[in-house]
């Protein structure tokens, strides 16, 4: 059972690492394209009533933020899948004592 949940794991944090990058791929244009006031560091789209919102530093704080959690997730399922390649590969080569050490490793694995 505790194997399948090590497994299982690694679907439930492709499905939140699919909600983060969507998320930051609608929010990217988004903030390209939504414009609200002039920004602190001066006028950046002088032909427009307003500059987008992407040139305001929390926004762009914000974005940095998401884009690092997508890449950190799509790092830590790569890794995670290839301990799961490994262990699988213990089990094809009828090796225990492997799959239980890559068993043992992916178990250990934190997710945010």
């Amino acid at each position: 059972m505790f194997t399948f949940m090590n497994t299982a794991r690694i679907g439930t944090g492709i499905q939140g690492l699919a909600h983060t990058e969507l998320s930051f791929q609608n929010a990217l244009p988004y903030a390209k394209e939504r414009r609200s006031m002039r920004t602190l560091s001066g006028t950046k789209d002088p032909e427009k009533v307003a500059d987008a919102i992407i040139h305001h530093a929390d926004v762009r704080r914000m974005l940095l933020t998401q884009k690092a959690f997508a890449e950190g997730g799509r790092s830590m399922i790569y890794h995670s899948a290839r301990y799961a390649d490994k262990m699988a590969q213990g089990i094809v080569n009828g090796d225990d004592e492997e799959f239980e050490k890559w068993d043992d490793k992916l178990a250990s694995i934190r997710q945010f």
